[in-house]
């Protein structure tokens, strides 16, 4: 994902990587929130500080991946 994108690797699991089918989700979402909030930091530095996040598409059904992303962000959703 966004800033840190390599189209000239593929993805995978990693050897370590956990079995449990939730606990795998569960990483993919960290990543997600994270790699979220790098970018918002990044147009932070540019635009300065938001307002409120807004959240659209099929993850903003997904309330405990908002919440998280909203606390560390340290920014209310809209």
């Amino acid at each position: 994902g966004a800033p840190f994108w390599r189209s000239d690797l593929a993805s995978r699991w990693i050897e370590r990587a956990p079995s449990d089918p939730r606990a795998r989700l569960a990483a993919v979402g960290e990543s997600i929130v994270f790699l979220v909030l790098e970018g918002l930091e990044r147009m932070r530095s540019i635009a300065g500080r938001e307002r409120a996040l807004v959240a659209t598409g099929g993850l903003a059904r997904v309330d405990g991946l908002l919440a998280r992303l909203s606390s560390l962000a340290s920014t209310p959703l809209e």
